[in-house]
C-alpha cells in the first residue's frame, strides 16, 4: 500500500489496487473511492471526473461549450 504524498516505486499495480470496492459521495462536490486493497486516499471532484470522462455523452457536452 502506498503512502499519501509519496510516489509508489512499483511499476505494476495488483488487481486489488485497481478493483473498486465501493464509492461514497462527499457532499455535493465529489466522490471517495475505496479500493479492494483497503486504500481510500483522495476525493475526486465531480467536475474533474466529468472533464476526463471518455464517454460519448460527456465528449459531446465538452465539444458544445
Amino acid at each position: 500500500m502506498g503512502v499519501p504524498g509519496k510516489l509508489a516505486t512499483t511499476s505494476e499495480l495488483s488487481d486489488d489496487q485497481i478493483d473498486l470496492d465501493q464509492i461514497e459521495p462527499v457532499g455535493l462536490f465529489g466522490v471517495r473511492p475505496y479500493w479492494k486493497d483497503g486504500h481510500n486516499t483522495g476525493i475526486y471532484g465531480l467536475s474533474l471526473l466529468r472533464a476526463i470522462c471518455p464517454c460519448d455523452e460527456c465528449a459531446a457536452a465538452r465539444a458544445a461549450r
